[in-house]
C-alpha cells in the first residue's frame, strides 16, 4: 500500500471535464486498490466558476470515501490573466514554434501568476510532500500543477492530459516537464508529441498508463468483452429514425474546437458527391447551435442518455472524432469497446497513434479526406466493419481497462521505491532532483550525462532487473583511463555513463585522463595527480596514440580495453601531419595492446573486426550508450525562433575532420539547391578557420557560391546544438569513417530522417533505419534523395522516422545495462596472469 496524492484544481463528482473526471476516478481506483489516497485541491467549485472564490471550506473532508484536503485560492488578477489567455487563444497552429514562447514575456508570466494559484497547497507539499510516495499531478496548465510540482520534487509525477494547443508552449509548462520524475500519459500519440514539444530529455521519463473507461456494452461475438443486456432496452433507447438506419455517428461537445464544422462540411460534401445514398451522419452532446437538417441526412440530438449513447454506438457503422486537440478520447475508446472502427484526424497525436496502433479505424485531415471517408464507410461490407472493429476492441481492452491501467501506476510507484534505493546507496541528496537552470556547462560540470538525478538515467537502476550484482571474487572498483577528458564529446559522455552503472551496481568508480576540459576538472581526475589501486579493475578507452596506453598496459588488475577506432592517418596527412602521426602511432600499437588485453570490446562490430585482426581475442561489442536525457535542458530560444522561418535546416554535426568529408557534403548540397531554393546547410562542430580542412571545405563553399546557405557553427553549446537538432528536416552524412556515429542516433531521437554514406560502422549503426547511398553515387543523385526524405515524398518520410524511432532504443541506458554487467563479470573471468601483465 502506497500513500498517494491527487494535486488538481478542482474536485468532485459533479463536476464535467475530461481531467476533472479522470482525478475523481484515478483517486477511487487507487484507493480501491488500498492505497491511502489524498486529494490535494482548492477551495474553488470549478472551471466554470471564480477562480479566486473560495467555494468550499478549507481543510479536511471525506468524499465518497476519499480525503480530501482543500486549500484557499490566492487572490489573482482577473484581467491580466484574461488578457494573457485571450493573447493565447488567438494564435494560430502556423503562429506556434518549438522552443519559441508563444506570447510576450508578460503574457506568459500573467498566464501563470494570475492562474488559478494556492500558496497554502504549495506550502503543504514544501512541508508534508516527502511523507507520500507519489504526488500525481494533472492536467498540466494550471497553477496547482506548474507551481506545485516543483515543492513536491523527487516525488511528483506528471500526468499532462496533453495535446496541440498554445498553452503548451509555454516556458513554465516546458519546465514542468523538466522538473517531473516520472511524467504519465494517457496514450502513446500524447506520448509522442511531449517528445516533439519538449525533446527527448522527456523520454527516459515517461510512462503510458493509458486512461479506464467505464463503459460496458454486450458486444456480440467478443466474449472476453463485457456483458450486459442488449435486449429490448438497447432497442427502445435508439431514436426511432434511426432504427434500420445506415449512420455514422460524433460523439462529443458539437463547437469548432472540436472541428464539429469540418465533419459537417465533409458530410455535406459527400452527399452532394453521391446524392443517392441513404448514409446519415448522427451527432450527439453539449453545444451552444445546432448542425440538425433532416433534408441533408445530418441528425442533431443534442445531449443523450447514457443508454441511448450506448445504444447508438452499437448501431453505427463507424464513429468519426474529427478533434484535433486530444490527448486520449474517450468516445474513440467507447467506440471500440462496442466494437465499431473509428476514424480520427490525422494531426491529432493522440487519437492518431492509437488509430494507427490498433488497425481499428481510418486517419483523415482535409474536408476532403474526411469526405472521402464517409465514402468508404459507405461502401465497406459488415464483415470488414466488424474485422476493424475487433482489432479497435482488443486495443481498448488492454488500453482503456481500469485494472490495467491501476497496474501500471502501481508499477511506476514501485520503480520510486527503486529509485529511493538507489540515492540511499549512492549518498545522492534530494535537492539535486530540481531541474537545471542558468548555464547548462555549469550544471553538467556538477552532474555529467549519466548521474542519477531527476534527468537521468536508468543505469543505476537498471541492473536490478537482471540481477546484477558486484563480483563476488573480483574488484570492488572499476575505474576507467582516456586520453582526453571533454565536454559533450561521445568517449567522455560514455565514460560518465559507465560510471553511472559501476556505482548503482555497488563499486567504487572514477575516471582518469591525461587531459582534461576544465569545466570537468570535478568530474575528471587527472592521471599524474592520483594513482589507480592496482587490485582494482580498469577500463581503458583507446582512440589515438597516448601515454596513457603505457599505464593502461602496466596495470595489475583486471582490465578491458574499449576500442572507439582510430582514424586511418591517410586521412590527416595531407592537412595535418602531426595529428596523422599520432593516428597511425595509436593504430600501430593495437598489436601490441592484443597480448595485455585479454578482455575487449569495440563500440561496434565494425570495431571488434578490427580488434579481431589485431590479434584480440573474441572481442565483444559495447556499443556507446546515447542517452536521450541528455537533451533534457532548454533549447536556446534565440536560435529556434531563426531556424524556423520556413526555410529547409539540413544538418550534419561532428569536429571538422577529412574522414567526415564535409566538403563532400558541400557539393551535395549545391545539387540539393537545385530542387530547394530556400535550402539552408549547417556544419555544427568544432573546427577553427586555422585548421587547413576548415579553409578546404570554406573554399569549395565559396567555388559553389553557397556563403550565404551554409553555414559552419563551430563548437556550439548545448542549447545550440539542441536548436539545431529540434529544428532540422535532414540529416545528411556523408562521413567516409565512423567507428560509431553518434549523432546519427541523436538525429533519430529528434525525428530527423537521416540519409548517410553506406560503410563503416554507419551501416550497422542505422540498422533497418535511415537511408543509405553507396559510395559510388554522384552529388545529384544523393541529392535528390536527400530532397524526397526532407520535402517531397511524406509517406518515405514517416515510413522512415517509425524505423528510426525502434532503432534509437537499441542505445539507450536500459538497453545497454545488461552488456555492461556482461563486460565486468568477463573482466574478472578472462584476467591475465599478474606475472604476464608486469
Amino acid at each position: 500500500m502506497k500513500r498517494v496524492a491527487v494535486v488538481t484544481p478542482w474536485f468532485g463528482a459533479g463536476l464535467r471535464g475530461g481531467a476533472e473526471l479522470q482525478a475523481r476516478e484515478l483517486s477511487l481506483r487507487l484507493a480501491a486498490r488500498a492505497h491511502n489516497v489524498e486529494v490535494l485541491t482548492t477551495c474553488a467549485r470549478s472551471f466554470f466558476d471564480d477562480w479566486s472564490e473560495d467555494h468550499h471550506a478549507q481543510g479536511v473532508s471525506m468524499e465518497e470515501g476519499l480525503t480530501v484536503r482543500r486549500f484557499r485560492v490566492d487572490p489573482r488578477d482577473a484581467r491580466a490573466f484574461d488578457e494573457a489567455n485571450a493573447a493565447l487563444l488567438a494564435l494560430t497552429d502556423s503562429d506556434l514554434q518549438l522552443g519559441v514562447r508563444p506570447v510576450a514575456d508578460d503574457a506568459a508570466r500573467a498566464f501563470v501568476e494570475h492562474n488559478i494559484n494556492s500558496s497554502a497547497l504549495v506550502e503543504f507539499l514544501r512541508e508534508e510532500g516527502e511523507a507520500f510516495d507519489a504526488i500525481i499531478f494533472l492536467p498540466y496548465l494550471y497553477g496547482t500543477t506548474l507551481r506545485g510540482l516543483a515543492a513536491a520534487r523527487a516525488r511528483a509525477l506528471l500526468q499532462p492530459c496533453l495535446h496541440e494547443e498554445a498553452y503548451a508552449y509555454l516556458p513554465a509548462v516546458a519546465d514542468a516537464f523538466r522538473r517531473a520524475r516520472r511524467i504519465l500519459f494517457n496514450s502513446e500519440g500524447e506520448r509522442e508529441l511531449a517528445l516533439r514539444l519538449y525533446g527527448p530529455g522527456t523520454h527516459a521519463r515517461s510512462r503510458t498508463v493509458g486512461e479506464g473507461v467505464e463503459f460496458a456494452p454486450r458486444v456480440a461475438g467478443l466474449s472476453d468483452g463485457p456483458h450486459n443486456d442488449d435486449g429490448p432496452l438497447a432497442r427502445d433507447a435508439l431514436p426511432s429514425e434511426l432504427l434500420g438506419a445506415r449512420f455514422i455517428l460524433y460523439l462529443g461537445r458539437r463547437d469548432a474546437t472540436k472541428n464539429i464544422d469540418l465533419l459537417v462540411r465533409a458530410f455535406r460534401r459527400f452527399k452532394a458527391d453521391s446524392p443517392s445514398s441513404d448514409l446519415k451522419l448522427v451527432l450527439a452532446g453539449e453545444g451552444p447551435e445546432s448542425f440538425d437538417s433532416r433534408d441533408a441526412g445530418i441528425l442533431d440530438l443534442g445531449v443523450v442518455s447514457e443508454e441511448t449513447k450506448s445504444a447508438l454506438l452499437r448501431a453505427a457503422r463507424a464513429l468519426f472524432q474529427p478533434s484535433q486537440r486530444e490527448s486520449f478520447s474517450r468516445v474513440l475508446m467507447e467506440a471500440w469497446l462496442s466494437a465499431r472502427p473509428v476514424a480520427a484526424h490525422r494531426d491529432c497525436a493522440a487519437t492518431a497513434a492509437s488509430v494507427e496502433r490498433a488497425r481499428g479505424g481510418w486517419l483523415a485531415a482535409t474536408e476532403e479526406e474526411w469526405a472521402r471517408a464517409f465514402a468508404v464507410v459507405e461502401t465497406a461490407t459488415d464483415e470488414e466493419l466488424s474485422e476493424m472493429g475487433a482489432r479497435g476492441h482488443a486495443y481498448a481492452r488492454e488500453h482503456a481497462d481500469w485494472e490495467r491501467v491501476i497496474d501500471r501506476y502501481e508499477k511506476v510507484f514501485n520503480e520510486l521505491d527503486e529509485d529511493e534505493k538507489d540515492l540511499y546507496e549512492t549518498g545522492e541528496d534530494e535537492k539535486n532532483f530540481d531541474a537545471p537552470s542558468g548555464d547548462e556547462k555549469n550544471f553538467r560540470a556538477r552532474r555529467p550525462q549519466g548521474t542519477h538525478s531527476s534527468q537521468g538515467t536508468h543505469l543505476q537502476g537498471a541492473h536490478r532487473s537482471i540481477g546484477a550484482t558486484a563480483l563476488l571474487s573480483g574488484p570492488r572498483a572499476v575505474h576507467q583511463l582516456l586520453p582526453d577528458a571533454v565536454s559533450g564529446d561521445a568517449i567522455t559522455n560514455h565514460a560518465f555513463s559507465i560510471r553511472a552503472w559501476l556505482r548503482g551496481a555497488g563499486f567504487e568508480s572514477r575516471i582518469f585522463a591525461k587531459r582534461r576540459e576544465k569545466i570537468l576538472a570535478s568530474e575528471v581526475e587527472l592521471i599524474d595527480e592520483s594513482l589507480i589501486d592496482p587490485s582494482a579493475g580498469l577500463i581503458y578507452h583507446h582512440s589515438i596514440g597516448s601515454d596513457v596506453t603505457a599505464k593502461a598496459v602496466a596495470h595489475a588488475g583486471p582490465k578491458c580495453l574499449v576500442y572507439h577506432n582510430v582514424t586511418p592517418a591517410e586521412f590527416f596527412a595531407p592537412y595535418r601531419p602531426g595529428f596523422a602521426w599520432l593516428l597511425e602511432t595509436g593504430r600501430a600499437s593495437l598489436n601490441r595492446l592484443a597480448r595485455h588485453f585479454s578482455c575487449s570490446v569495440g563500440d561496434s562490430a565494425f570495431n571488434a573486426s578490427e580488434l579481431e585482426a589485431a590479434g584480440f581475442r573474441a572481442p565483444g561489442v559495447l556499443p556507446i550508450i546515447v542517452d536521450p536525457d541528455r537533451w533534457n535542458i532548454a533549447s536556446d530560444e534565440r536560435l529556434m525562433r531563426e531556424l524556423q522561418d520556413g526555410a529547409t535546416n539540413l544538418l550534419f554535426v561532428g569536429r571538422c575532420a577529412p574522414n567526415k568529408r564535409q566538403d563532400a557534403l558541400v557539393e551535395i548540397f549545391a545539387e540539393y539547391v537545385k530542387h530547394d531554393v530556400r535550402a539552408r546547410l549547417f556544419l555544427a562542430g568544432e573546427g577553427p578557420d586555422s585548421d587547413p580542412f576548415v579553409r578546404r571545405i570554406i573554399q569549395r563553399v565559396e567555388q559553389f557560391g553557397l556563403a550565404r546557405r551554409v553555414h559552419i557553427t563551430g563548437r556550439v553549446s548545448d542549447a545550440a546544438l539542441l536548436a539545431y537538432y529540434r529544428t532540422a528536416h535532414l540529416y545528411l552524412s556523408p562521413s567516409e569513417h565512423e567507428g560509431f556515429g553518434v549523432p546519427l542516433v541523436e538525429s533519430m531521437w529528434f525525428d530527423v530522417p537521416v540519409v548517410a554514406r553506406r560503410g563503416t560502422a554507419v551501416t550497422e549503426t542505422l540498422g533497418e533505419a535511415g537511408l543509405l547511398y553507396e559510395p559510388d553515387a554522384t552529388p545529384a543523385e544523393i541529392a535528390r534523395l536527400a530532397h524526397g526524405l526532407a520535402r517531397a515524398d511524406a509517406n518515405l518520410r514517416r515510413c522512415v522516422i517509425a524505423a528510426q524511432r525502434v532503432r534509437r532504443e537499441a542505445f539507450t541506458p536500459a538497453a545497454l545495462s545488461p552488456v555492461i554487467d556482461a563486460l565486468v563479470r568477463r573482466m574478472e573471468t578472462t584476467r591475465a596472469p599478474r606475472a604476464k601483465v608486469a
